[in-house]
């Protein structure tokens, strides 16, 4: 389906259907048709109806289901049936009569086209007439005319319980009818579908009850119909498996039973975004009857369609006169694009009527200054344009007078006091990232990609790789944790401890060197602000210290906090920040979150598992819910 934006624009100049095209002077053709010939011979309003296209469609439904029919190996045959409300006009009936359709009425009215037609010679009285609709008893009257008069396939649906008792008042010779299922309206569906015809579960009492014992009539047609049309939709399917299940049922008590009517429904094109697999559908509804009918060991029915708008609907249309044009939201945006920086934007048309350059662009009129204007601020700037100026803020390839190299900066950028990126800083070249990298003891294993972005070096020093950002080795910083003086020293033992502090109802995993814990200030700090030891584990390994500290977590503390009676279960989300383990569940739980150093308290977020401050029942004060 075409629903792109840029696809309705398309349509909008573009025909979506086959029908409808342009000749060499932009005037509109219908099938090969000049419209414009129409209105000057007949003038406007015109109606107008192309007769092959009618014909065409009848024998495309007509191949859509034969092929499905040969395909699934179907024993029942197809009909199609004209639903003669769709288009009374003689014209039109005479166009589909030439394809040897059979007729669906639903109305007197078309009884007596059908009269008019067999008088001319241009129906006979063996076609099926399938009765359809609300009958009046004039409607019943009429159908009771046919029948007298020797139509043999006359088959009248039965839409309500009495229409059968008036049908029989009217004629002594057998009648053959069909019985319409009420089927359940699709939900939010603003027309109710079930009060057109006879309900499930009435159905079969209804057969034994007025068909059945009545010698002069039998059952030959089940017919299916839902308002909305035959859609791939789950709502069609059900409806129409509901129908089968009745149709076995029936077929049971029943041997005339034959015909399955799934009346009409086959869309046509009703707006440009239209997408229908007519050949699929087709192909789906006669397998699907084909499937429960195999299921219940029932004969194969006929299929007959009353396609009434599908027939007609696309053979014609409308023609009418503009007679003045006004412009109603002139603020409304219009999808444009500009023939001179080939920018796609969105004026409206106030904009563009405003505006006192020869474009209406919003990209060109951005900051509007002149092509001369521009070149004289970059090459004070020291950057030498390369291309043609476009606007403001576009891009300007221009190269860098100071160090050579190819920078695309925009005017607006330029005349507000920036300049290369290569010479602020704010870009480096590969080739010099990787000089510097070099220079600082990193050699580089991997492609350079960006200054903050991770980059696997090895450190010539000790010969191990680590994670080395440019930006942080360029400002004189180091990247190897194992060489590292200060901090956490991967390469020495570890600790993991664990700390408690009884005010702020908060618990604190975290790990260090043995030397912390005794001359660092890490643990005093910590004892500064009332935190307390309650464990400490050793490790000589340092991997196994970081698995430790996640370990004791997970067990250690958890346990801790169960024995503390504090909360329940508990989800643990573990990441890394610095030398701490980072566990926070609903980190706002003070409004800011906890932390441990000095000014930090309500700051950043750290490695706390708090408590809150709303009756816990822990210390006597709190609140409810642990946060990790």
């Amino acid at each position: 389906m075409k629903n792109k934006y840029v696809d309705l624009i398309n349509q909008t100049f573009y025909f979506p259907t086959e029908e409808f095209k342009l000749d060499s002077n932009d005037n509109l053709e219908f099938h090969g048709i000049p419209m414009m010939d129409l209105i000057e011979q007949y003038g406007t309003p015109l109606k107008f109806t192309y007769l092959p296209k009618i014909s065409e469609n009848i024998q495309k439904a007509r191949t859509w289901f034969n092929v499905a029919i040969a395909k699934a190996d179907y024993q029942g045959k197809y009909f199609y049936c004209y639903c003669t409300k769709s288009n009374h006009f003689s014209h039109v009936i005479d166009e589909v009569l030439k394809n040897n359709v059979h007729i669906e009425t639903s109305s007197a009215f078309d009884i007596n086209i059908l009269e008019n037609l067999f008088e001319q010679g241009k129906i006979s009285k063996d076609k099926f007439i399938v009765c359809n609709g609300f009958k009046k008893e004039n409607y019943i009257e009429n159908i009771a005319n046919l029948i007298n008069n020797d139509w043999t396939n006359v088959i009248p649906v039965m839409d309500n319980s009495n229409e059968i008792d008036l049908l029989t008042q009217y004629t002594d010779k057998p009648v053959t009818v069909g019985i319409r299922i009420a089927a359940e309206e699709e939900p939010k569906f603003e027309f109710y579908t079930s009060r057109l015809g006879i309900g499930y579960k009435d159905l079969v009492n209804f057969y034994r009850t007025k068909v059945k014992k009545n010698k002069n009539v039998k059952l030959k047609m089940l017919h299916f119909f839902i308002n909305t049309g035959i859609y791939d939709t789950a709502y069609y399917w059900n409806e129409l498996h509901k129908c089968l299940k009745v149709y076995c049922e029936l077929k049971q008590e029943c041997p005339d039973l034959d015909t399955l009517n799934i009346g009409g429904g086959f869309p046509i094109k009703n707006s440009l975004t239209f997408d229908y697999d007519y050949e699929y559908m087709a192909t789906e509804i006669v397998s699907q009857i084909k499937q429960v009918c195999t299921e219940n060991n029932i004969p194969e029915p006929h299929i007959f369609t009353e396609f009434g708008s599908f027939t007609v609907g696309e053979a014609g249309g409308n023609i009418y006169s503009v007679l003045d044009q006004k412009s109603q939201n002139d603020r409304e945006k219009w999808k444009s694009r500009c023939k001179k920086c080939k920018k796609v934007s969105y004026p409206t048309y106030s904009q563009v009527s405003r505006q006192e350059n020869i474009t209406g662009c919003t990209f060109c009129n951005i900051n509007f200054v002149s092509e001369k204007h521009a070149i004289n601020v970059m090459i004070k700037a020291r950057l030498f344009p390369l291309t043609t100026y476009v606007n403001a803020r576009s891009a300007w390839k221009c190269r860098c007078l100071d160090c050579n190299k190819i920078v695309t900066p925009t005017y607006d950028a330029v005349s507000s006091g920036k300049r290369c990126s290569y010479c602020a800083g704010n870009k480096v070249d590969a080739k010099d990232a990787v000089k510097i990298m070099i220079k600082a003891g990193y050699k580089p294993t991997t492609p350079y990609k960006s200054s903050k972005s991770k980059w696997i070096c090895m450190h010539i020093k000790c010969g191990r790789e680590v994670n080395a950002p440019f930006e942080r080795i360029n400002a004189g910083h180091g990247a190897c944790r194992y060489c590292a003086t200060s901090g956490f020293q991967h390469g020495k033992k570890a600790v993991v401890y664990l700390i408690t502090h009884p005010v702020l109802l908060a618990h604190k995993i975290g790990i260090g060197n043995p030397s912390d814990l005794k001359s660092n200030d890490r643990i005093e700090i910590h004892k500064k602000y009332g935190w307390k030891i309650f464990k400490t584990w050793e490790f000589d390994d340092v991997r196994l210290g970081l698995e430790r500290e996640r370990a004791e977590f997970r067990e250690g503390v958890g346990g801790f906090l169960i024995f503390r009676q504090a909360v329940g279960e508990n989800r643990q989300n573990a990441t890394r920040q610095r030398d701490v383990a980072e566990f926070h569940r609903n980190p706002g739980v003070f409004g800011k979150s906890l932390n441990d150093g000095e000014k930090r308290v309500g700051g950043q977020q750290r490695g706390f598992v708090c408590l809150g401050v709303e009756n816990s029942g822990w210390l006597g004060h709190g609140r409810k819910g642990w946060c990790f």
